[in-house]
């Protein structure tokens, strides 16, 4: 039996559903959403990885400094001893307030000049020489007097050292650098791309680097120590408000053409890979 279509069966529920298959969710709607939902987790994701990396940095900035502070510190005990840690020849040199490459005409290396300063008995703690971040890490393990043979091993020092400088230079002097991509004047460092921040962190992470925010580590003669931007080609700017004194004059502009040709920092040891 047919249903009289002049019947309403509807009973006042509203019109009859229309007849035939109902549309689905709109598909481009929903993708746009699903789209919408990962950028955001992926943004925050990003956002909180690289406020982590920043504030790391910061730290990183921090701690370098520290510890160049300290090094300057032993270098200049050092200068200021007397002459009874030297040898009788050495002892004939003249000695005024020199490092100790000053006193040992035998060093070929930063880490042999450090390890003068454990000879001395002026420290005995590796750690303020190495930066983890940078692949130099202190084992502390610094052998045995008067020698010390396993101090400052290949691997354990992350600071470049200007040379032959004593007690008596500018003090605007930039006595230790981080690893530089050269030893020669001036040191230059490569600047990482920005997308190796985002793939690799923030951190120093080789030699000739510099940080990912441009900038390196300097500690000057007088014992300040600053986080220093490079230029665009890796160098640092030797006229800029760190260089200068108090008559406003760079420390670099007290040297002759000749001396400056002869500017060269000692390089660190680096551990053999395998």
């Amino acid at each position: 039996m047919q249903p009289d279509p002049d019947i309403n069966t509807n009973d006042g529920a509203g019109p009859p559903p229309p007849a035939g298959p109902q549309p689905g969710p709109n598909p481009w709607r929903r993708g746009c959403l699903t789209c919408g939902v990962i950028a955001l987790v992926v943004v925050l994701v990003l956002g909180r990885y690289l406020w982590l990396e920043v504030n790391s940095l910061g730290y990183h900035h921090g701690s370098g400094r520290s510890a160049a502070k300290q090094v300057i510190i032993c270098l200049k005990q050092y200068a200021a001893m007397g002459d009874e840690f030297l040898t009788p020849r050495q002892r004939q040199i003249p000695r005024p307030e020199v490092f100790p490459d000053g006193d040992h005409l035998e060093i070929q290396s930063a880490n042999d000049l450090f390890r003068e300063l454990f000879k001395a008995g002026i420290t005995s703690d590796e750690r303020i020489f190495t930066f983890r971040e940078n692949g130099s890490q202190a084992d502390n393990v610094i052998g045995t007097a008067p020698g010390f043979a396993q101090a400052m091993a290949p691997g354990e020092c992350h600071w470049m050292v200007l040379k032959h400088q004593s007690n008596h230079s500018h003090g605007r002097t930039p006595l230790i650098i981080e690893k530089a991509a050269n030893t020669t004047w001036p040191p230059r460092w490569e600047i990482p791309a920005a997308w190796e921040a985002w793939v690799f962190g923030l951190g120093l992470k080789s030699r000739r680097h510099a940080w990912f925010d441009r900038r390196v580590v300097v500690g000057r003669a007088d014992g300040a120590v600053e986080v220093e931007t490079l230029r665009p080609d890796g160098t640092l700017d030797w006229h800029s408000p760190n260089n200068l004194d108090k008559d406003g004059k760079s420390w670099i502009d007290y040297l002759t053409p000749e001396q400056v040709a002869k500017l060269e920092y000692w390089d660190v040891e680096e551990k053999k890979q395998p």
